[in-house]
């Protein structure tokens, strides 16, 4: 694999000049397009525009030829030729792969470009990716666009109670969003059982799937894990009683849920657990 050279790869104040744009954890869904402007507008230590782009794709099945769950494009085009550069040398679309790269060897001073992220062919309801952009385009900076920034002032918390009436390993329920806006869900509480070992650790997991839970409790096949395949740990130590235990915020990737659009969630721990409060009548709001 040999040794990365920092100074081709990440901007170092004093010791080279170029710009990088990072986009990290953004969600995508199926057929939508992300579209990033790029000008070049000054030189600098890089004569070639390089756009990266990654995602962790889901698990496949045994035995798979074709393993790409989720396939996502990246394409660059020239905004003055209308030239089309796809992905890792290619003359269309790369349906094999889950890294990306597009780099265009001589990138000129006023030349402008648009870099697209395509959610091409998702088999799970959405994917997060992370982008990464370099070459002498804006300001010699470093922006990263972090799509976990709770500093955003459109942030809120949905707050539910904590009374505790029933508790079991796992509890479904619904989101919808109501309003003029999508929703994008970022970060979790749960009501975890005080456990008598302070030592113990619990596992969670969360899955999803477009639509209502009712009528879905037991189809496995319809839901999709959103957490890492072995689950969250949380330690017992961090439960307490009619109190939320929060969960890391990289549990998962954020969760988009366009306007209108209602999303089941399976919360469930590997042991009974999991505290929950009765819910109400289908299709009453419960919290919002």
């Amino acid at each position: 694999f040999g040794r990365v050279n920092l100074l081709n790869s990440v901007p170092l104040a004093e010791h080279n000049d170029f710009a990088m744009e990072v986009v990290d954890r953004a969600v995508i869904v199926n057929d939508e397009v992300h579209e990033i402007n790029i000008s070049i507008s000054h030189s600098c230590d890089r004569t070639d525009l390089s756009v990266t782009l990654a995602w962790t794709d889901p698990a496949a099945t045994d035995g798979c030829t074709a393993c790409l769950i989720n396939d996502l494009d990246l394409t660059v085009v020239d905004k003055h030729s209308n030239v089309v550069y796809y992905a890792n040398g290619g003359s269309g679309y790369d349906t094999r792969n889950n890294v990306e790269r597009v780099q265009i060897s001589n990138a000129n001073l006023g030349d402008e470009f648009i870099v697209r992220v395509e959610g091409s062919n998702l088999a799970t309801l959405n994917q997060a990716y992370a982008l990464v952009i370099t070459g002498c385009f804006g300001d010699d900076y470093m922006n990263t666009n972090d799509a976990n920034d709770s500093s955003d002032s459109n942030v809120e918390e949905l707050v539910t109670t904590y009374e505790a009436q029933n508790g079991e390993a796992g509890n479904m329920f619904d989101v919808v969003s109501l309003g003029e806006y999508d929703l994008e869900i970022v970060e979790m509480d749960i009501h975890a059982d005080v456990s008598p070992d302070p030592n113990a650790n619990y596992t969670v997991m969360i899955y999803t799937k477009e639509g209502s839970y009712v009528g879905y409790e037991n189809d496995a096949q319809l839901w999709s894990l959103v957490t890492a395949p072995d689950g969250v740990i949380v330690s017992a130590a961090s439960a307490s009683k009619n109190a939320p235990t929060s969960l890391p915020s990289d549990a998962f990737a954020p969760i988009a849920i366009a306007t209108n659009i209602t999303l089941a969630f399976y919360v469930t721990l590997t042991t009974p657990h999991i505290k929950y409060s009765d819910g109400t009548m289908l299709g009453s709001v419960y919290a919002s």
